[in-house]
């Protein structure tokens, strides 16, 4: 049986215009990638001024070298190295609900989610995320707080750029052609980063192109464990087996890879036409890799 080569993996240090050191982590992915993955979950991204990148020949040389820089270095944003070790009590200031999502999603090593309505909470940027969630709390008629749960969502995100995880997500296409979720320039900016997660070596994004039948409400699946996502994701009766039975009939009869960027190309170029016909001045989005 072959064994996998090590993977060379980098230690980036990263610093505020004060030359103050605010955070320490190890990255498998492309420096820049990762950086990216940064700049959508974490509240603290607008300090960094400067970045320094020292590659290690294996992660396990990496991580310890982390673990050390933090303890000698103490960088601002870095909690203690944690093993994500969860107790039966939430920490105050943390809502059950959340607290419960953070540690499934800590432990999962296999994620699978649908969209039909809305794009998947994991794949979200902050501002489509604000839109979903403030939508979903006025029609539940519930008061949440927008910003918890924001950041909760984007700190979740962290996974997709962990190594030894899988994703695979599938989207109606209808849902990248509706602006109605936060207006134009929110879902645009969601359909830039869709293409961007694409090309995740870790993350499958299929879209299907045409009508096929669906669940009735979105979900994920963390290994055996289903999840309804709502503003407050709540755990599912449904059984895993069932769920990820329909993930694969919705999967059949999706595209992905350049032919799912492609539809996510087209349906910006639909939503940039809209736009224009309204009299608004169109936002420019970043260039396409």
């Amino acid at each position: 049986m072959t064994q996998d080569r090590p993977r060379r993996t980098a230690l980036y240090r990263l610093y505020n215009a004060r030359n103050e050191l605010i955070y320490v982590g190890v990255t498998w992915l492309t420096f820049p990638v990762r950086m990216r993955g940064h700049a959508y979950v974490q509240p603290w991204w607008d300090e960094v001024a400067r970045a320094t990148v020292v590659w290690y020949e294996t992660r396990e040389k990496a991580e310890a070298a982390e673990t050390e820089a933090i303890a000698a270095e103490r960088p601002k944003y870095n909690k203690a190295k944690r093993q994500l070790e969860f107790s039966d009590v939430a920490p105050p200031g943390i809502p059950r609900y959340i607290y419960d999502l953070d540690y499934r999603i800590a432990r999962a090593r296999r994620m699978r989610g649908i969209g039909v309505d809305v794009v998947p909470s994991l794949l979200q940027t902050p501002q489509y995320a604000r839109c979903v969630l403030d939508m979903w709390s006025c029609v539940s008629e519930c008061a949440v707080d927008l910003d918890e749960a924001v950041v909760a969502r984007m700190r979740r995100q962290e996974a997709l750029y962990e190594p030894g995880r899988e994703f695979q997500f599938v989207i109606a296409e209808h849902v990248l052609r509706s602006p109605w979720i936060g207006g134009f320039e929110v879902t645009l900016g969601q359909l830039s980063h869709l293409e961007y997660l694409s090309r995740l070596k870790n993350v499958t994004l299929g879209i299907v192109p045409v009508p096929a039948a669906s669940p009735r409400e979105s979900f994920l699946i963390l290994d055996d464990q289903v999840i309804i996502e709502s503003f407050k994701d709540r755990i599912s009766s449904d059984s895993a087996a069932a769920c990820n039975h329909q993930v694969d009939q919705f999967m059949s009869h999706s595209v992905s890879g350049m032919e799912a960027r492609r539809l996510i190309r087209i349906a910006a170029g639909h939503l940039e036409e809209m736009y224009a016909s309204c009299g608004i001045e169109m936002i420019i989005l970043p260039p396409r890799a």
